[in-house]
């Protein structure tokens, strides 16, 4: 997880900005594949009740909360680079 979020933050913007006629690698397809798996896991991952210190288990509640912190990022990592191009 840490090479791919390296890699996108390092590498991905310099090669959108200074590489013409790139082309999406093998790569970039497991990179997204990966972001997308994450995505779902975080959906479906319980978390801690910051107020009852409880863990929470309900699907609902825990989208809610998802939505509500690390959607919008996650989301974006998601986006294939070709979508810029």
């Amino acid at each position: 997880m840490i090479v791919f979020v390296v890699y996108s933050a390092t590498y991905l913007p310099y090669r959108l900005t200074f590489i013409e006629n790139d082309q999406t690698t093998a790569f970039d397809h497991l990179m997204n594949g990966f972001f997308i798996v994450d995505l779902i896991v975080n959906f479906l991952s319980s978390y801690e009740d910051p107020v009852t210190l409880q863990e929470v288990t309900d699907n609902k509640l825990i989208a809610i909360n998802y939505l509500k912190t690390w959607f919008a990022l996650d989301f974006l990592s998601t986006v294939p680079t070709d979508f810029f191009d």
